[in-house]
């Protein structure tokens, strides 16, 4: 008996490999997104602690404070934004990822049903050999 043989085997592994490339790249996504979300925390500490630290102080401290807060707030908010995209960018990768993984899954499935049928026509043919020697058995018995 042949081997069952997939023709979309090559397919497949294609699929595979591109499933695997997307998932690397959303756990990258991922990533970036933690490392966004880690700057924009230790940013939003800094402004706390500078704004806890103003008390009595020199004019020229509360002048530097004041300074360092606004570039705080805009470091804040330019981060913000890049939270933003960097979620962005992770809801992409996700998509591209489960739309990989469903491709994948789709040929997965074909595969199965394409053995399945090729196992039910092995069975049908040993069958029918079976069939046909034991016709010739009882051919062969009732001949003498």
């Amino acid at each position: 008996m042949k081997k069952f043989k997939f023709r979309l085997q090559r397919v497949l592994e294609y699929r595979k490999i591109l499933r695997e490339e997307r998932q690397r790249e959303l756990l990258a996504k991922l990533h970036q997104l933690r490392l966004a979300k880690e700057r924009l925390e230790a940013l939003e500490r800094a402004e706390l602690a500078n704004r806890i630290g103003e008390g009595d102080v020199q004019l020229l401290l509360l002048y530097m404070n004041g300074a360092y807060g606004e570039r705080l707030k805009i470091e804040i908010a330019s981060q913000r934004v890049a939270v933003e995209q960097a979620e962005k960018e992770r809801d992409q990768a996700v998509e591209l990822y489960q739309e990989a993984a469903k491709d994948e899954k789709a040929l997965i499935s074909l595969k199965e049903k394409k053995f399945l049928e090729y196992r039910a026509y092995l069975e049908a043919e040993d069958r029918k050999f079976l069939d046909e020697l034991a016709t010739q058995k009882g051919n062969l018995l009732h001949a003498d």
